[in-house]
């Protein structure tokens, strides 16, 4: 051991050149076969579970087949050699993934059952991902729209729509970042062409801000001038007015129900502001 420890100094100390060819030179006084091993250690490798999902007919069964994808980014090209991935941590990726059950939308005959949430610290950065859909959503279940989604350490980034939805192109960078005002950050690593997120409200409530398309602005008390308010008879040709009262969608019946004391602040989107936030429903403008 400590021959070879002392032989791995002496190279480690020495310029390294970049060489793609390794020549051994071997000599012995009779004739005999001989076996050699050379091991070729590369820091940049690993592997992902891959499934495969076959049938034939709906009547019958799936065939699920595991594969694993293995990668290596090191430069060097070995020809006619076979490559044998091992972890440098024995702890990890010693375990093939279980494989759970997923349910298509036919008549199921056992009661699905809510699977708990995979923690983020558990997933790790998949290299083959090259781009990222997904849907976020609140601690209710209901799409956010609006929701800013980067990557994270780059200035690639894109919105939500109104049903929660976004897509985004992987060029560099390894996690994803999702944040929106009134609600806790969340990142996680980019491991699969598919991630859903759900933000959790923040602890810190907000004290009269109104938030636009385009930004945060006080509190409007009063009548607004140039808002006219009309009835659905005397403007049935035109698209009906958004009405948002307390971040809910309601009827105009609801709204003149309301009297002075209850409301709180007013504000008005319109154009672009308005369907950046939520959609060609507010192409007549909104009142929130």
């Amino acid at each position: 051991m400590n021959s070879h420890a002392e032989e791995l100094n002496i190279l480690s100390s020495k310029n390294k050149e970049e060489k793609g060819v390794i020549t051994l030179t071997l000599s012995s006084d009779r004739y005999q076969k001989l076996t050699l091993k050379l091991i070729y250690n590369v820091a940049n490798a690993g592997w992902f579970p891959v499934y495969d999902l076959k049938t034939n007919a709906t009547e019958e069964n799936l065939d699920i087949y595991f594969k694993a994808h293995v990668y290596q980014d090191t430069g060097e090209d070995w020809n006619h050699v076979k490559v044998v991935l091992s972890t440098a941590d024995p702890n990890m990726n010693t375990q093939m993934p279980t494989i759970k059950p997923h349910y298509l939308n036919f008549t199921n005959p056992y009661q699905y059952k809510k699977e708990k949430v995979v923690s983020n610290s558990a997933r790790k950065f998949n290299p083959f991902v090259k781009k990222v859909v997904g849907v976020v959503r609140d601690e209710n279940g209901e799409p956010l729209p609006g929701v800013n989604v980067i990557i994270k350490g780059t200035s690639t980034g894109t919105q939500t729509d109104f049903d929660g939805k976004y897509a985004i192109d992987v060029t560099q960078g390894e996690t994803l970042e999702f944040s929106f005002l009134g609600f806790e950050s969340v990142e996680t690593p980019i491991y699969a062409s598919m991630i859903n997120a759900n933000l959790q409200m923040s602890a810190e409530q907000l004290d009269e801000v109104v938030v636009s398309g385009y930004g945060v602005s006080r509190a409007i008390s009063g009548r607004i001038p140039g808002v006219q308010i009309r009835g659905a008879a005397s403007n049935y040709d035109k698209p009906s007015l958004l009405y948002i009262l307390d971040g809910v969608p309601v009827d105009e019946a609801t709204i003149q129900s309301l009297s002075e004391k209850e409301i709180a602040n007013i504000t008005t989107l319109n154009d672009n502001e308005a369907t950046g936030l939520y959609g060609s429903r507010a192409a007549a403008g909104v009142i929130v």
